[in-house]
């Protein structure tokens, strides 16, 4: 191809026709040009593909990663929602009229699971592997809406829940401070003792302590089932 232009340059120039040789040169840097955009056309269209597979390689490992959330999410909410219904049972034997010091002992010795658990540990791999790689603000606007609100949410719900464990454990200190949780650690002559000495502020430290319990779970909850509900939306995003 390059002998070929060569040689018709050579034959304009021969001829001495310098309107045709400049019609020529015009012809081919035209070409020269075109040739250029044609690649620069061709290598972005492989960049896209590249950029395209990999948001897709990462809304796919996205769209597992809150699968798997979902089933810990409803695992954690079925495990508070029958501890909140063991414990509010309990709650109303201890403020019913009925109730007695033993009932109290007897309830906060050997009947009360004062512990909680009500975090969820989301698997948040492939959101911060979005946000380094820079690729979350090209991805589809509803995906990226719902990826941040999702992000705001667990944020609040992480936040919320710091608060409430700090409120439940300044109650669980005091009650501890003067009863063992014998349900939990086992009998012993000391426990012994300090149990048949309970007073009647029992009754003050263990429903404060209910009370934050109830509060505690109760929030984490509400917040669990609104993450929920915004995981469906996102992953219907990612499913289109």
């Amino acid at each position: 191809m390059l002998k070929f232009f060569r040689s018709i340059r050579k034959k304009l120039i021969e001829e001495d026709n310098v309107r045709k040789y400049i019609l020529y040169a015009i012809g081919e840097i035209l070409l020269v040009v075109i040739g250029i955009l044609i690649a620069l056309q061709v290598n972005n269209w492989n960049e896209q593909r590249k950029l395209n597979t990999e948001i897709e390689t990462f809304q796919k490992a996205l769209l597992s990663e809150l699968q798997n959330d979902l089933t810990s999410i409803d695992q954690k909410i079925e495990i508070i929602r029958m501890n909140m219904k063991r414990d509010s049972a309990l709650y109303n034997r201890v403020t019913g009229p009925d109730a007695t010091l033993d009932t109290l002992v007897q309830i906060g010795r050997y009947e009360y699971d004062i512990w909680i658990n009500p975090m969820v540990n989301f698997n948040d791999n492939t959101l911060n592997s979005l946000e380094s790689s820079g690729l979350l603000p090209l991805l589809d606007g509803q995906i990226r809406t719902g990826i941040l609100d999702l992000t705001n949410q667990k944020e609040l719900y992480k936040n919320q829940l710091e608060t409430n464990i700090e409120y439940f454990l300044d109650a669980l200190n005091n009650y501890r401070s003067k009863y063992r949780l014998d349900s939990n650690e086992g009998g012993s002559p000391i426990s012994d003792q300090l149990w048949e000495q309970a007073s009647p502020d029992l009754y003050a430290l263990m429903t404060s302590v209910m009370t934050a319990q109830n509060v505690t779970n109760g929030n984490s909850l509400g917040f669990l089932r609104s993450i929920r509900k915004k995981i469906n939306r996102l992953n219907q995003e990612l499913e289109k």
